[in-house]
């Protein structure tokens, strides 16, 4: 099972525009998609927009592909066992600085993470059920929201609200994406159109 630490150093070798914690959330997403078709090779190349890395050699290639797709391989083992993943620990919101810095990460974690990967190859015919389309809005509602605390100003008279309002809609985020990776869980189960 490849460790997150292996994938940070390739994507910083290679000056991913995602941190590592975003590209867990979007393969998390598109591994829990309800689309049709997912390729993990196209979900690694949209990482950079699919433009080519500079490989100087096949085998250089061919390291790469092996620690994204074991990465990519180890959380798809969590859905095929129906085991939820959580995002990365929040941490420095006792200051204003790391209040609007965990907010901007968990933005990312879920805008460019969970949510791209989610809706990334859905196409207009791809079925999906009510429950997931209402959740989908839902967490979409919750990353406008932490966006829009983002770019509010945060001084001594509203810091603990900010403060109050992005650990609940945090909370959220995190029942919300586990509640879709449920409902396409249970329709793969149930013969459902999931992979």
């Amino acid at each position: 099972m490849t460790t997150q630490p292996d994938i940070t150093d390739v994507l910083e070798r290679y000056n991913c525009p995602h941190t590592a914690a975003v590209v867990r959330m979007r393969f998390w997403g598109a591994i829990n998609s309800p689309a049709e078709r997912i390729s993990p090779i196209e979900e690694i190349d949209a990482l950079w927009f699919d433009k080519r890395r500079p490989f100087e050699t096949e085998d250089e290639a061919q390291a790469f592909y092996d620690v994204m797709i074991g990465f990519w391989n180890s959380l798809a083992e969590n859905r095929a066992s129906g085991t939820p993943i959580s995002f990365a620990m929040r941490s420095g919101l006792n200051t204003n600085a790391g209040l609007k810095s965990a907010m901007a990460a968990r933005h990312a974690e879920l805008e460019d993470g969970f949510y791209s990967g989610f809706i990334g190859n859905l196409r207009p015919y791809d079925p999906v059920d009510s429950g997931i389309d209402r959740n989908l809005g839902k967490l979409s509602d919750v990353i406008d929201e932490i966006e829009d605390l983002m770019e509010a100003p945060i001084g001594p008279s509203n810091a603990n609200k900010v403060r109050s309002r992005f650990v609940a809609l945090d909370k959220r985020a995190q029942k919300l994406v586990n509640q879709l990776v449920m409902q396409t869980w249970v329709a793969a189960r149930s013969g459902h159109s999931v992979h």
